[in-house]
C-alpha cells in the first residue's frame, strides 16, 4: 500500500499534560496486543474496537482456570455459523493499571492472545493510538476539543454500538466501515460487495482468518484505492468469503419497535489501513482525527 495524497496536520502536541503516559503495544498479525491480568494471571490481549462484546480464547479456557466463572452454554454466533459456548460471568481484568470485572465473556478462536477486549471497553476515555510507534494513551476529554479538530466522518453503529467511519472506495462511492483495531485486512466486505466492485472477477490470494467460532479461508485481493479522512491510499488488501455461502457481517435491521435503522454498514476495516496514522477518537461522542507521526 502506498499513500496517493495528504492533507492532515500531526496534532500530538495538541494534548495537555493531564492525559495518561503512552503504553506500548504489539502488532501481532495486524492485531493491537497488549498485557493484561486475567483473575491475576498475566497474558496477552487483544484490543479490537470492532469487537461487539468481550472474548476468552478457547485454548486458555480448557485450562480450566476460569471454570469458577462458566456459566451453561448460549448459541454464540458469528458472520456463518451458530455454535453453543459456555459464557463466563464476573471475570476479574487488571488493564492499563485498572481493575474491571467483566460479564457475558464468550469463547472464541483467537490465535494471538488469551483475552480480546471489544468495543464496550473504550467509552470512558477519548484514546490515541499512534500506529508508527506503537503506543497508546488515554485522554481525558477536557484535554483535547476532538469536536473542533475532527476530519472523519465518525458515528456510533445504531445496532451495534461500534465506532462506524466513511470511507471513500475506489472514487465511486462513500460507505461505511466499522473501525477495527483487532483485524489484520484493510477492509473486510462481503462477497456480494466485492462482485459489485468487481473484485471477484481479479486473481485473488488466500488467506485465513480467526472468525469468532473456527478458523476460515477467504479470498484476497489489493482494492486500488480508499479515501480514508483526508488520506487516500492504494492498493489496500481487501478480504471476502471464499463463496456464496449466507455471511453476515453487522446486523442492519431497525430496531425492535422502532422503523427507524441506521446507517448500512458495508464492511470492517483494519490494520492494513490503520498502521499508517495516529487515530485519535471518542468513542463516546463520535468523533476522529486521523494524523501522521511526528
Amino acid at each position: 500500500m502506498k499513500f496517493l495524497s495528504f492533507l492532515a496536520l500531526c496534532f500530538i502536541s495538541f494534548f495537555s499534560s493531564a492525559n495518561s503516559d503512552w503504553i506500548k503495544f504489539e502488532i501481532i498479525n495486524g492485531k493491537m496486543v497488549v498485557p493484561i491480568k486475567v483473575e491475576g494471571q498475566n497474558v496477552k490481549a487483544i484490543l479490537d474496537t470492532s469487537g461487539e462484546g468481550h472474548y476468552i480464547s478457547e485454548s486458555f479456557a480448557k485450562l480450566g482456570k476460569l471454570d469458577a466463572r462458566k456459566t451453561s452454554p448460549v448459541i454464540v454466533e458469528d458472520n456463518i455459523s451458530e455454535v453453543y459456548k459456555p459464557l463466563y460471568q464476573q471475570v476479574g481484568i487488571n488493564v492499563f493499571g485498572f481493575d474491571i470485572t467483566l460479564d457475558e465473556m464468550q469463547l472464541a478462536v483467537l490465535p494471538e492472545a488469551e483475552v480480546k477486549l471489544g468495543a464496550g471497553f473504550f467509552f470512558n476515555f477519548v484514546y490515541q493510538f499512534d500506529y508508527p510507534n506503537k503506543r497508546l494513551r488515554l485522554l481525558d476529554r477536557k484535554s483535547v476539543n476532538l469536536k473542533k479538530v475532527k476530519n472523519i466522518e465518525m458515528r456510533a453503529h445504531r445496532q451495534t454500538g461500534l465506532p462506524i467511519v466513511k470511507v471513500g472506495i475506489n472514487n465511486k462511492e462513500d460507505a461505511w466501515f466499522a473501525m477495527g483495531t483487532g483485524l489484520t485486512e484493510g477492509l473486510r466486505i462481503t462477497r456480494s460487495h466485492a462482485k459489485s466492485l468487481g473484485l471477484t472477477e481479479q486473481e485473488v490470494s488466500k488467506v485465513e482468518v480467526a472468525d469468532l467460532n473456527a478458523l476460515r479461508e477467504y479470498d484476497q485481493v489489493n482494492l486500488p484505492e480508499i479515501k480514508f479522512g483526508p488520506f487516500s491510499l492504494s492498493n489496500v488488501k481487501t478480504i471476502f468469503y471464499k463463496d456464496d455461502t449466507r455471511y453476515e457481517l453487522y446486523d442492519n435491521r431497525a430496531r425492535t419497535g422502532s422503523r427507524v435503522k441506521g446507517v448500512m454498514v458495508k464492511g470492517a476495516l483494519g490494520y492494513d489501513v490503520l498502521q499508517h496514522f495516529v487515530i485519535t477518537v471518542d468513542f463516546k461522542n463520535g468523533y476522529m482525527h486521523v494524523g501522521t507521526s511526528a
